[in-house]
């Protein structure tokens, strides 16, 4: 017959193992609604554009015999998300690290870690390198980023 100790020990790892399983999807959905502004970021960009200039970016989406993906800046918004969290400089490989862990993945051989590095160069506007291979928010960028995240807080 089980004791009430014991009953209560398995009631807890229960509770605990529900909370890590909720906070894994939380991290998850975090990190899709970063991708989700970004694609609402490029099409609202999309507007501006030339009847021609349309049609290139119609042939870079999925269906239309490309193998390149559409959300070309997801990987940038996650760095960014992750930045923003951690509150730090991270290197190339923490942020693979932290990346992996929310479930990013690369359909090429070496792994997500060129594509980090890659938006990490590309995005200048947003990340700076403090040495070789660690990258910070850029402070103008970091302030805006802390600003809307506490206006969230605050408005839930």
């Amino acid at each position: 017959m089980p004791t009430i100790k014991g009953l209560c020990a398995s009631v807890e790892t229960r509770v605990d193992n529900k909370i890590s399983e909720v906070e894994r999807k939380l991290e998850q959905l975090r990190f899709e609604i970063a991708v989700q502004k970004d694609v609402l970021e490029t099409l609202m960009n999309v507007r501006g554009l030339s009847q021609q200039e349309i049609v290139a970016v119609r042939r870079r989406l999925p269906g239309n015999g490309s193998h390149r993906p559409i959300l070309h800046g997801s990987v940038a918004s996650a760095v960014e998300v992750v930045l923003t969290k951690e509150n730090r400089p991270m290197s190339i490989a923490e942020l693979e690290e932290v990346l992996t862990g929310q479930g990013l993945t690369s359909v090429g051989q070496r792994g997500i870690k060129p594509t980090i590095s890659a938006a990490l160069s590309r995005r200048k506007d947003i990340f700076q390198a403090v040495h070789r291979g660690v990258f910070k928010l850029k402070e103008k960028k970091k302030e805006s980023l802390q600003r809307s995240s506490a206006e969230n807080k605050s408005s839930s």
